[in-house]
């Protein structure tokens, strides 16, 4: 039986370009998609993390390329897999593709991954791990299952408060689908084992966030440059007394300088200028019409507040 995706008499995917040459094909199908996930990962699809919500995940995804976005598949499907010496994963008949799915995702949504979210099980990233390859061995699609199981995951993950970073598994592409492939044999230690990392490290950024956050309420940190300039502009936009306004310069640059960040240097520097203005200010007649001393070649250019 001819495959009714393909254009007939060839492997190509029938595409909204009609393009028929699968190396150009490829090229125009990454870029389209690679826009629709950065979209995605900003403005993830509402959904109840069901079989419709994974439909509506892989219509966003491929719908600038093919015509078949976002509709489970009418045919069997059979890939040649290098993991498993040329042979097929058996994915799910197309008659069951919906029964099979909604039964693991149900069972993926009615699970407490608590234990992820705070880290206090990591030993729950095994059954985790087995079930998004439950998932992706349905393989509801006629063409990528991958990609949208991936970001299904993610935002799976992310609403239940254990984030995976994303940077690694992006970066690990080709083993995450290796040990999807793998997985479906009974070995999910592999999958286990990249989520695992990928879950730490978005949780020790959480921990760290928290910390942060924490002390700069706290007053632990140091100010960014931009906060600092701020409150000394308030300050000195507050009096016109120019003894109180230098009182203000100094305490900034100080506080600047113990910072030390380049930055934060440049900013004293000016605020340096700037006093030697308020200063000419303050100074008698005679004085004030005297050359003024450059600073570090800069000429006048002040503090410019």
């Amino acid at each position: 039986m001819a495959d009714p995706y393909l254009y007939p008499g060839t492997t190509i995917l029938k595409n909204h370009f009609d393009i028929r040459d699968a190396e150009k094909l490829e090229r125009r199908e990454r870029r389209l998609t690679f826009q629709a996930l950065t979209v995605l990962q900003r403005d993830p699809v509402d959904g109840q993390f069901d079989f419709d919500h994974l439909r509506d995940i892989h219509r966003r995804i491929f719908e600038p390329v093919y015509p078949f976005a976002g509709e489970t598949r009418t045919v069997n499907l059979q890939k040649s897999e290098e993991k498993l010496g040329g042979a097929s994963v058996q994915y799910a008949p197309f008659h069951l593709i919906r029964i099979q799915a909604g039964q693991h995702l149900k069972e993926l949504g009615s699970t407490d991954w608590s234990g992820l979210k705070d880290m206090s099980r990591p030993q729950d990233m095994a059954l985790f791990a087995q079930k998004i390859i439950d998932v992706w061995q349905v393989h509801p699609f006629r063409e990528g299952n991958t990609r949208t199981t991936m970001t299904f995951m993610h935002q799976f993950a992310e609403a239940n408060g254990m984030g995976l970073d994303r940077e690694l598994l992006r970066d690990n592409a080709e083993f995450v689908r290796h040990a999807l492939v793998v997985g479906t044999f009974g070995q999910s230690e592999h999958l286990t084992r990249i989520l695992t990392d990928a879950r730490q490290r978005e949780f020790t950024r959480e921990q760290e966030g928290k910390e942060r956050g924490l002390a700069k309420e706290a007053g632990a940190l140091p100010k960014s440059a931009d906060d600092m300039l701020t409150e000394l502009a308030y300050k000195l936009a507050g009096t016109d007394d120019l003894a109180k306004q230098g009182e203000y310069l100094d305490q900034f640059i100080k506080a600047a300088q113990d910072v030390g960040s380049e930055d934060h240097l440049e900013l004293a520097r000016k605020a340096g200028l700037y006093k030697e203005k308020l200063e000419r200010r303050e100074a008698p007649e005679h004085e004030r019409s005297a050359p003024r001393r450059s600073s570090r070649g800069s000429g006048d250019d002040g503090y410019g507040l």
